[in-house]
């Protein structure tokens, strides 16, 4: 069985790499213009907090900055 914490983290990193490519492939003011993108990237990031939520405290703990 894949563990709950493997699932949160690819789900993650899917989300990141979407942000990535909707973003790398504009310059700033364009982004800064395209609201579906801007929609999109604030949309995965919302998802990644919401996500990042549910990884198991010890290991929140262990990898928490100084």
């Amino acid at each position: 069985m894949v563990h709950k914490n493997t699932i949160i983290f690819s789900k993650i990193i899917k989300y990141a790499e979407e942000t990535l490519e909707f973003s790398n492939s504009i310059d700033y003011d364009s982004f800064e213009n395209d609201r579906k993108t801007i929609a999109a990237c604030v949309f995965n990031l919302s998802q990644i907090g919401e996500l990042s939520k549910n990884i198991d405290k010890n290991i929140r703990t262990l990898n928490k900055e100084q």
